[in-house]
């Protein structure tokens, strides 16, 4: 039994005496969240019985039916349950949910005639509310009779005498039947008297766009059509923001940011701001980067953003293009600025890293990383990891003796951390060994090896410590080549390396020895991702 399934069952017991005399109609807040909860971890289980004997005892609360609906369908028992939501039902109560509730239940078993019935009777009850025919409409929508659905919304304007109710649920349906000319009808004059409500009736309209070509040329060809005529500022703004998306999303970049600017005129800053933020965020997760440049610019010229975060942006965005002179320009014009000293270190942060992981130049990135330790910009940054990696590319480069004098540089500050201090020595260990040098990599990798006891990688640093001081070949020629061979394969020569290796092979007459040889040899392979 799992460590929670105790106090699952306890709290079981508990719910199910709670209810065990009269259920309530209406449980306190407390007790539904712990039926709720209950009902939800046994689920998860994959308990779906449990949880619905959990609930059982309180189902005359419309809540509790609600969440009872679910779980019986997901049991395969949804005829079972009508039979329990239509007892509860029987004295034509008034709670929308419990209606709402019983209608899903006619809707699951197939049963569209009855809860087409059950709705009308409801809707007869008081036929000048407006909330019923939504509530049932509603339901027959999502129970698959959408003909009927329609034919009960248009119902309501004739029997209410307001044809301009519904509009949204009448779209939704029409969206349903593929009548989308009519449907934009509605969403249009939706959105017309409720310029707020445009989340909901976008919503709508990406319905449309997803039935592809036919549906998006309809959409534009509405939308441009209406910003033609309009007459409310509010009702124009609306129109204009679901344009800029719509467009955004086709692919259609200039009339996107045409639309743009048009809605950007007129506004206050702070609301200009905020809309040019949301355009930015939605061009990003087009992964139109051109145009998200553009805003930026945009932004800049129209006094909406700091030119000094708008750079900073600009050269985030170039470097996922790939423009690294662009970004690189950008980042040193930030860099260069001394108003804004957070500004000013994000941008040598950055330049640190474009320097070391986009272009291979250690140089400059240690530069960068040496003036943020001067700016004391450096606070939040391991900059002796950073470090560590540009030695590390230098090695990468052919600069042996620039890494080996920042290593040296490294060891001599100290390191309070041993398992950082041991990859100091590690880097250093290994440029000795591909210099040729094997007694200085053997010390410096034995060193390393007593911060590593336990760790993975301390065996592979003992199988050289044991390939140099077991080299009995003159002048320890053996491992010098070894360390010279492994250095062609990590600068990508790898033809070459294992060239070396067999030559190398040749010299080792004794098998265990020729053994430590093949072992390295096959690291190099693995390391390189080939497997011969």
């Amino acid at each position: 039994m799992s460590r929670s399934g105790p106090k699952i069952i306890l709290l079981v017991v508990f719910l199910v005496a709670a209810g065990s005399g009269a259920a309530a109609t209406n449980l306190d807040k407390r007790m539904l969240g712990n039926l709720l909860q209950i009902s939800t971890s046994l689920e998860r289980a994959g308990r779906l019985e449990d949880a619905i004997q959990v609930l059982l005892p309180h189902y005359q609360d419309a809540r509790v039916l609600n969440r009872l609906f679910d779980l019986y369908s997901k049991n395969g028992k949804p005829a079972e349950f009508l039979a329990l939501a239509e007892k509860e039902y029987s004295g034509e109560p008034e709670d929308e949910l419990l209606l709402a509730v019983y209608l899903r239940a006619l809707g699951a078993v197939g049963l569209d005639d009855s809860l087409a019935h059950v709705g009308r009777r409801y809707i007869a009850r008081s036929p000048q509310e407006e909330m019923r025919y939504r509530l049932v409409a509603g339901q027959l929508r999502r129970s698959g009779s959408p003909e009927r659905a329609l034919g009960l919304c248009l119902e309501a304007r004739k029997v209410l005498g307001r044809p301009g109710i519904l509009r949204r649920e009448t779209a939704e349906v029409l969206i349903d039947l593929g009548r989308f000319d009519q449907a934009m009808d509605e969403l249009l004059s939706y959105l017309e008297s409720n310029p707020n409500e445009l989340p909901v009736v976008q919503r709508q309209a990406y319905r449309i766009l997803d039935q592809g070509e036919p549906g998006s040329s309809l959409l534009v060809e509405r939308l441009e059509k209406a910003l033609a005529g309009v007459s409310s500022k509010q009702y124009g703004s609306a129109l204009l923001a679901m344009s800029v998306d719509i467009d955004l999303t086709l692919g259609r970049s200039d009339q996107s940011f045409a639309r743009l600017r048009e809605l950007l005129d007129g506004m206050a800053p702070g609301q200009a701001g905020g809309r040019l933020a949301l355009f930015i965020a939605r061009a990003l997760k087009l992964e139109n980067y051109a145009l998200v440049l553009r805003a930026y610019t945009l932004a800049d010229s129209l006094g909406l953003m700091d030119r000094g975060k708008a750079l900073l942006e600009k050269a985030e965005i170039r470097l996922r293009m790939g423009e690294v002179e662009g970004a690189e320009g950008e980042l040193l014009e930030l860099a260069a600025r001394r108003e804004d000293k957070k500004l000013r270190v994000q941008a040598m942060r950055r330049l640190g890293e474009m320097y070391l992981e986009w272009v291979d130049r250690p140089a400059d990135a240690l530069r960068w990383y040496r003036e943020l330790e001067k700016t004391g910009g450096a606070e939040d940054l391991d900059l002796g990891e950073m470090k560590l990696k540009i030695a590390q590319s230098f090695i990468r480069l052919g600069q042996l003796h620039e890494a080996r004098s920042l290593c040296d540089n490294l060891l001599a500050a100290g390191r309070e951390n041993p398992g950082d201090f041991a990859r100091i020595l590690l880097v250093k260990a290994d440029l000795h060994f591909y210099l040729g040098e094997p007694d200085s990599a053997s010390a410096a990798y034995s060193a390393a090896a007593k911060f590593l006891i336990g760790e993975p990688e301390a065996n592979d640093v003992l199988e050289r410590v044991y390939l140099i001081q077991n080299d009995k070949s003159p002048g320890a020629v053996i491992s010098s080549r070894v360390g010279r061979a492994l250095y062609q394969a990590l600068c990508g020569n790898l033809q070459e390396a294992a060239g070396q290796f067999q030559e190398t092979l040749q010299l080792a007459a004794d098998s265990a020895y020729r053994a430590q040889l093949y072992y390295q040899m096959g690291r190099m392979y693995e390391a390189a991702g080939e497997f011969p």
